[in-house]
């Protein structure tokens, strides 16, 4: 059944996530992959953790021209498990890296706007991470993509 999420349980992992790294562009497959590495990990709250990864493969599909790729993968699963959603995508630029966890903050408003984006997803994404003892972060480099990074203590 459900864990309590709030119990900072470690992750742990099994084989399906490991491996190959998923690269793909329909929000089908993503959905799939989603669920396929959200139940590799037990006890902790998948549904949160779900949503989570929902969450960062839509903002990295939503920054990613169609000529691009949106990669999730599970890296460390036996010493630190971490889950990478790397994307080639606009990039961040670094004055603005440390603030894309805030509330209602946007990288870039017309874009968002046109996405219908409501500049929540990734406050979220840090709020769910914080309830299942995992930490997020975020590398990027601007024109080039971001990676980010939800890290579980290990196991």
């Amino acid at each position: 059944g459900m864990q309590n999420p709030h119990k900072k349980n470690p992750a742990v992992v099994g084989p399906a996530a490991t491996g190959k790294p998923y690269t793909s562009r329909t929000k089908a497959y993503y959905a799939l992959v989603i669920l396929t590495i959200v139940y590799s990990f037990n006890f902790i709250d998948r549904q949160l953790l779900a949503q989570a990864v929902s969450n960062l493969v839509d903002n990295a599909l939503k920054h990613t021209n169609s000529g691009g790729s949106v990669t999730v993968e599970v890296v460390n699963a036996a010493t630190s498990p971490a889950i990478v959603v790397r994307d080639t995508g606009s990039g961040i630029p670094d004055e603005m890296l440390g603030r894309v966890f805030e509330r209602f903050y946007r990288v870039d408003r017309d874009r968002s706007r046109e996405h219908g984006g409501t500049g929540l997803g990734l406050a979220i994404v840090k709020h769910l991470c914080q309830a299942l003892g995992a930490t997020v972060s975020v590398k990027s480099e601007l024109g080039r993509g971001s990676e980010f990074r939800v890290q579980f203590p290990a196991p």
